[in-house]
C-alpha cells in the first residue's frame, strides 16, 4: 500500500510568501508616509506659533516684523528706523531655520496680483505691522517626493493664523 507525502503544495507555499510580502510592504512603507506627514505637521505648527508670537512681540515692541521663505528655509526680520531698512533676526526662535530637506516652502500672497518673482534675502514677503496685521498669505508645506501631499497655512491679515490639510 502506497502512503502519500503529507506537506504543503507549491501553490500553499506561494500563497504564503504573497501574503508575507505584502504585510512587509505596508509595514515597511507606512512609517515613511508616516514619517514625512509628521514632518509636515511640526513644521506648520512651529511656522503658526513663530507668526502668533511674532504678532505679538510687533505689538509689544511697537516694532514692524516680517518674514521670508524660500524652498528650503525661511527668516524673520524687523524693521530698523535708524537705518531706514529691514534687517535679519538672529536669535532666539527668531533665527533663520532651515526644514527638513524632504519638505519645501510655497509661500505665496492672497492676492494673485502681487505674486512676484522675489529674493528671501533682501526683506520680508509677509509684513507683520504694530498693531498685529499683517499681509494675507497661504504658505504651503509640501513633500518632496509626492506634492500631492501638503499643509496649507494662511491668514486673511486679522484673524489668526489657521493651518491643515489641502
Amino acid at each position: 500500500m502506497l502512503h502519500r507525502a503529507r506537506g504543503f503544495t507549491l501553490i500553499e507555499l506561494m500563497v504564503v510568501i504573497l501574503i508575507i510580502g505584502i504585510l512587509l510592504g505596508v509595514t515597511l512603507l507606512s512609517p515613511l508616509s508616516a514619517t514625512t506627514q509628521r514632518r509636515m505637521q511640526d513644521e506648520v505648527i512651529r511656522l503658526e506659533r513663530l507668526i502668533e508670537n511674532a504678532r505679538d512681540r510687533a505689538l509689544l515692541d511697537g516694532a514692524e516684523l516680517g518674514f521670508s521663505a524660500d524652498d528650503e528655509s525661511y527668516r524673520w526680520w524687523w524693521f530698523d528706523e535708524d537705518s531706514d531698512s529691514w534687517q535679519s533676526l538672529e536669535q532666539g526662535s527668531f533665527r533663520p531655520w532651515d526644514i527638513h530637506n524632504s519638505l519645501r516652502l510655497v509661500l505665496q500672497p492672497e492676492d494673485e496680483a502681487l505674486q512676484f518673482s522675489y529674493d528671501s534675502d533682501q526683506g520680508p514677503q509677509v509684513l507683520i505691522s504694530s498693531d498685529t496685521e499683517l499681509t494675507p498669505f497661504r504658505m504651503y508645506v509640501v513633500a518632496r517626493d509626492n506634492p500631492k501631499h501638503k499643509m496649507v497655512l494662511e491668514s486673511d491679515g486679522l484673524s489668526p493664523v489657521s493651518w491643515g490639510r489641502e
